[in-house]
This record gives C-alpha cells, structure tokens and sequence, in this order.
C-alpha cells in the first residue's frame, strides 16, 4: 500500500513538472515574437507619409518682375498660360495701413509663351502714400492663378521728384528667347534721336505701333538702339517700345556725349485764350521755328504724346514766325480733361513746342429751363453739366445728354426724368 502510494505522488510531481516546463516555454517563446514585433514596427510605416505627390516635371510658376525706367516702370511676366488675359495693380502689403486702397493698371495679354512686358508712367500710382510698403499684384481674369512681388521700383512720391533715376538691376526672366526679336512703338509719336538722350538730333519720327528691331541698350536700360525696316538706326526711350525680348539680354553701348552748343535756338508757341471750352476759338502764334517749313497743330493728354489729328496748320515765314487758329473741338476724350495739351510740331517732329489749355465750361444764360446733370442718380455732389433746355423733353437713348457727360444708364440720375427708352437718365429741372 505505501509502495503505491509513493508511485502515485511520483507521477503527480512529474505532472507538475511537465506542465511548469511547458508554461515556461509558452512565456519564453510569446516574449521573443513580442520582442520581434516591436522590433520591426518602425519599418511600417503608412505608405501616404511615405509617398509624398511629386511634382511635375517642367512646370512653371507664373512670376513677375518690376523696374524703374525713364519717366515709369515697367512689368515683365512670365510662365503664365499662353494668351491669358491678366490684370495688374499695385496693392498694399498685409501690412500696410487699414484703409489703403490698391490702384489698378489694366489688364494685359500674355503670349503664346505666357511672357508679357508692360510699361507704364508714374502717373499710374500717383495715389500711393508715402510710408505704406505696396506689392505689384497680376492675377488671371479667369481666376485661379496669381502672383506678386514687392513694388519697390525708385517712383517718385508726391512733392518729392528726383531729377536723377538710380541705374536699374534687370531681374532675370526664364522666358525662353524668341526667333525674331521686334519692339512695337506703343506712343501715338516716337522720336528716333542719333544718341541716346533728348539733347541728341531728331533722325525721324515714329508713329503708333511701329515695328523696330532692338540692337542694343544703355547701362542703365532706358534707352534703345533700334533699326527700321530700311536699315536706319537710332536711339529711342525704351518705356515707350513694347518688345518680346528681354531688355536686360541686350548688349550695352557707351556712347559719347552730344556737343552741346551755346544758347540754342528753341521754337515755342503762345496760345490766347489760354482756356475755355468747346467751341471756343484758339490762336497759336510761333517763334524760332524753321523758315518755309509747314507747322501743324494736334492735341493730346498730359504724360501722353499727341494724337495723330491735325486741327490746324501755318507755313513759316523768313523770320520763323508762323500763326494758326483752330476752333477748339466738342469731343469727350478732351472736354473730359482738366486740361488739354496743345502741340505744334513738323511733319517729321524735329522740331515741336507745346503749351497748355485748361477746360472751363462757361456758365450758361437761362432763358427757360435750368437743367443740372449729375454722374450719379442721388443728385449728389456738383453737377457735371448745366445748361439751358428749352423744354424737358429728351430722348438720348444709349448716349449722352452733351459732350463731357456720362452716357452710361447708371452714370446719370436724378429727380426729374428725362428719358425712359432705352437708357434711363436724369436730370434736376426748374424755371
């Protein structure tokens, strides 16, 4: 009985054993794949944070450059979509003063290569204040693409002009080159000078959009050496050519000084009256100018050259005097001005003079009807017209009740109205 006894608590402890010995194994082996585990878990990581989008190859941002020139700056594009339409303007950083209002500079078209060169006069951001930091801004007119660049070009401030510009560091393009470089003359006239400066003889005048090839530039870039058609060459102010080259790519000439001689001899020209309005009848009386030459008179803007319209015209005499009267015309693009340029010049613009004609409607005599219009349906601020209308009775349609008035339907309101088809517009009346 002890002897089964003592087999019986043998083979229990035996048992024991076994089941301790396999337990201990279970442990050690779930240990070394837990270890194994942890040990490759770094490896897995989530394909998205391993796989980052690549970029396209060959794609261009669209950029923007801006520099000063002789009397303005000029805007250089690049990469945007070929012939997309863009507008420029001059905006106020994000850290500009509150209330700072950008100004807009048009629109332009890029080219089939999505360059664009723009220029433009200081005239175009003569709103901006001193003090407040700006950014030249082009965006798509469609949307979706924009760019900007700080406008930190030398533009004079207001009261603060200098007479002599900083030399101009080109910023580089990508544009590619393109076969044929040509530069389009984009003023109504265009000097083409022997020299780079105005103090350089007049070779030939220049009208609208003509097509020059570009040879070479001043340091400084604001001048051009251009060649005609017929192989003349010469020099002309680079803001007024638009060209499909970059200027900077351009080699620079050193040229010598002009001699200049001792008291020249300058034509000019008086006008009486010196203002008034449409209808009114202007003198011009010259001096110093070339005996036997013809002078012809055109108009134009200020900071603009003068149009290709001749309103009058007067033969020098041997002691180069000449006189021409013109009737002063009733066109919106001058009775819309302040002040309208008067320019006597040559057939070939070697020699011109200009003086100055200021806008002043007269004031009407009532007889019958005072008609007040206003550009804008709240009658408010000053009238932009006023006259005397023998009854109230209109019907402009689509145009304007007189030269200098807005013609558009929500340019003109007012009280009493004095059409209804098509266009709206009113008036303030009484007797």
């Amino acid at each position: 009985m002890d002897f089964i006894l003592q087999r019986r608590s043998l083979i229990q402890v035996l048992l024991i054993s076994l089941l301790a010995l396999i337990l201990t194994v279970s442990l050690l082996l779930g240990g070394i794949l837990l270890w194994q585990g942890r040990a490759e878990s770094p490896r897995q990581t989530p394909a998205a944070l391993t796989s980052p989008t690549a970029a396209v190859p060959g794609d261009q941002a669209p950029a923007i450059s801006v520099a000063a020139t002789e009397g303005g700056f000029r805007v250089q594009g690049s990469g945007w979509p070929g012939f997309s339409e863009l507008t420029l303007s001059v905006a106020p950083t994000s850290t500009a003063a509150a209330g700072t209002l950008p100004m807009n500079l048009g629109a332009v078209v890029a080219n089939a290569k999505g360059s664009f060169n723009a220029t433009f006069t200081w005239a175009a951001v003569a709103a901006r204040q001193a003090g407040v930091s700006y950014d030249l801004v082009a965006s798509s007119a469609s949307g979706g693409l924009a760019a900007r660049t700080p406008f930190n070009v030398a533009a004079p401030l207001p009261g603060n002009t200098p007479s002599v510009l900083p030399p101009i560091t080109a910023t580089p393009q990508p544009s590619p080159a393109p076969d044929q470089p040509t530069c389009t003359v984009i003023a109504d006239a265009l000097n083409l000078r022997s020299g780079p400066g105005t103090a350089y003889s007049v070779i030939i005048g220049l009208p609208y959009r003509t097509a020059v090839t570009p040879l070479a530039r001043t340091a400084s870039a604001d001048w051009l050496q251009v060649a005609l058609d017929d192989g003349t060459a010469g020099w002309v102010t680079a803001s007024y050519l638009e060209c499909n080259v970059r200027i900077a790519d351009l080699p620079v000439v050193q040229t010598p000084q002009p001699t200049v001689t001792a008291n020249p001899i300058v034509a000019a020209i008086a006008i009486a009256p010196v203002q008034g309005w449409a209808g009114t009848s202007v003198s011009i009386s010259g001096v110093n100018w070339t005996p036997g030459a013809t002078v012809y008179v055109s108009l134009g803007a200020p900071n603009a050259g003068p149009t290709g319209d001749v309103y009058a015209q007067g033969a020098v005499g041997q002691d180069g005097r000449f006189g021409a009267n013109f009737v002063f015309p009733a066109e919106d693009r001058w009775l819309a001005l302040s002040q309208v340029i008067v320019v006597a010049h040559t057939q070939d613009y070697q020699r011109s003079a200009n003086a100055t004609f200021a806008l002043s409607r007269p004031a009407p005599q009532i007889t019958e009807w005072k008609g007040e219009y206003f550009n804008n349906r709240n009658l408010s601020g000053a009238s932009v017209l006023v006259r005397n209308d023998s009854s109230v009775d209109f019907n402009w349609g689509s145009a304007a009740p007189a030269a200098g008035c807005p013609r558009t339907t929500s340019a003109c309101g007012g009280r009493a109205p004095c059409a209804s088809t098509p266009a709206t517009i009113a008036s303030s009346a009484q007797r």
